[in-house]
């Protein structure tokens, strides 16, 4: 598989989020754009800093997640509001989609260095399909199985020396299948 064009692709989506977040012009040449670009609609709704997006995998939805404790789903064609997911305990630090685009994932960061929270929601209904804390004080990554049925998680664990385990868990229980120390 060549997987040039998905890179330029992924290139030019941040190119224009860059410029959709309205982001400077030393951003977007540091970035390597060498393209600037019209903002094409601002969303609003968010009431802090916007630390996540995360794109569906058919590009129709776009999923935004701040510090206000909400992940917001935006419709990609006409940037419209979808759904706002509450009910996080802390800032949303990572966002991903489940490869066939039914769940979506957000994990955060606690600044008080308690445990930071991840929950999956279906995208559909926004039900809360798993709402758990594994110990982390911030989440660094999220990431799920071709399937969707497992998704793995790292994080950073201050009191344990800057640790980042990396746990693979099952979505519809929240058991931990395999734990990568």
């Amino acid at each position: 598989m060549n997987s040039i064009p998905l890179l330029q692709s992924i290139k030019q989506r941040l190119c224009l989020f860059a410029s959709l977040l309205a982001s400077t012009a030393a951003l977007l040449s540091s970035s390597g754009c060498t393209k600037t670009y019209e903002a094409v609609q601002k969303l609003e709704g968010h009431t802090a800093s916007v630390n996540a997006l995360a794109f569906s995998p058919d590009g129709t939805l776009l999923a935004s997640g701040s510090d206000d404790k909400t992940v917001r789903l935006w419709d990609a064609n006409g940037w419209k509001p979808v759904r706002t997911f509450t009910g996080i305990e802390t800032s949303i630090s990572c966002l991903v989609f489940s490869p066939n685009g039914e769940f979506l994932a957000s994990s955060g960061r606690n600044a008080s260095l308690e445990e930071a929270h991840l929950m999956i929601w279906e995208v559909g209904t926004g039900k809360t399909v798993l709402s758990i804390k594994q110990g982390y004080d911030s989440y660094r990554g999220l990431a799920f199985s071709a399937d969707g049925r497992a998704i793995m998680t790292t994080g950073e664990k201050a009191k344990n020396d800057y640790i980042y385990p990396i746990n693979v868990l099952d979505v519809s229980t929240g058991d931990t299948i395999q734990s990568i120390k």
